[in-house]
């Protein structure tokens, strides 16, 4: 199926789902509201920026096909799955999203990235930028356990992908009523938010970025990302086991710290002299709405030293994460893909 029926499809199904919920912010079935774009319309797009630069033969080899064709169907199982009680049912139902994830993660961990060095298969932007540049991010192994590593880029936008199958388990376990740790029902569903949202989307972007700007401080932030977003997991679960709550404020801080860094470089991206004036403002939106909901965030992370009247998880939803879906997520990745595509001129 094509992107942009998928897209398409993806939307009204998604508005269709919201109009049989009419959720208010601070409700609970505004926050799978939230989750369920991602599945829906953000998925696709990232994939689609993952896949751009992969000749024909590499698409078949790594099952690109099936999971573009997967994808609608198992976002809809989902939507289905978010409107039933939690059971066995609905933990079902969470199934094929969960073997759509791990077919990304597949995808993302076996992709080969010196072809982010290689002529594209079709001309595009995404493969413009410097040869001495490109000789700095020469893959020399497409092993991941090898010593000469990946090309940061190509690695950043990987770990989404392979994030975001942590996000596809997780989502069974929410439908299932299943409670690891003992955690409450919030954190098994926020567990599922962010690794759809801060696994998926952030190290895409990032990964995206750092093709545009070279330099130590942009490398640095997406190190961040990539390491704040499992940090804020083993912090969470640190706390619930009685674990210093010191550990989840740093990893929410320094998460917060690295994808505003990240917001710097987009919005100098977005100010560049030639640039499309649509895709520029896309990425500023994103920028801005990025760095507001990792602020909340790192306030959050904070609430047992500094806590801020009003800001509970109810609000956390209701306000990092709607800014998030569709300040940040949405206006980035569809800014990427504009700029990629070659659909704006």
């Amino acid at each position: 199926m094509k992107l942009k029926f998928r897209l398409v499809a993806g939307t009204l199904i998604w508005l269709a789902w919201t109009a049989s919920q009419m959720p208010l912010p601070l409700e609970a079935a505004w926050a799978r509201m939230l989750l369920l774009f991602a599945p829906l319309v953000i998925v696709p797009v990232g994939l689609d920026l993952a896949a751009l630069h992969l000749p024909e033969e590499g698409r078949r080899a790594y099952f690109l096909p099936l999971i573009k064709n997967w994808q609608l169907p198992s976002a809809a199982l989902l939507c289905l799955a978010y409107s039933l009680p939690q059971g066995m049912s609905a933990g079902l139902l969470a199934v094929p999203w969960l073997l759509e994830t791990l077919l990304i993660a597949f995808f993302g961990f076996n992709r080969p990235y010196s072809d982010l060095c290689a002529p594209a298969h079709k001309p595009s932007k995404f493969i413009a930028f410097e040869k001495a540049s490109c000789k700095k991010f020469r893959i020399k192994s497409n092993n991941l356990m090898k010593k000469e590593g990946r090309a940061l880029p190509g690695l950043s936008i990987s770990m989404g992908m392979v994030y975001l199958s942590v996000g596809g388990i997780w989502a069974v376990v929410d439908r299932m009523g299943i409670r690891p740790f003992m955690f409450s029902p919030e954190i098994v569903f926020l567990t599922v938010a962010h690794f759809h949202y801060a696994g998926f989307v952030l190290p895409i972007v990032a990964g995206l970025v750092i093709l545009k700007i070279k330099n130590r401080w942009a490398n640095m932030a997406v190190a961040g990302i990539l390491s704040g977003v499992a940090w804020v997991a083993v912090g969470i679960t640190a706390s619930q086991f009685g674990g210093s709550r010191e550990i989840e404020s740093f990893a929410a801080w320094w998460l917060a710290l690295s994808a505003v860094l990240l917001a710097f470089f987009q919005v100098k991206l977005a100010l560049r002299k030639n640039g499309n004036p649509l895709v520029s403002m896309f990425w500023a939106v994103a920028a801005v709405s990025l760095t507001g909901s990792m602020a909340l965030a790192g306030l959050y992370g904070m609430r047992h030293v500094f806590p801020v009247s009003g800001l509970d998880i109810a609000m956390m939803r209701a306000l990092h994460g709607s800014a998030n879906v569709f300040g940040f997520g949405l206006f980035a990745l569809l800014g990427w893909w504009l700029e990629f595509s070659g659909l704006v001129e």
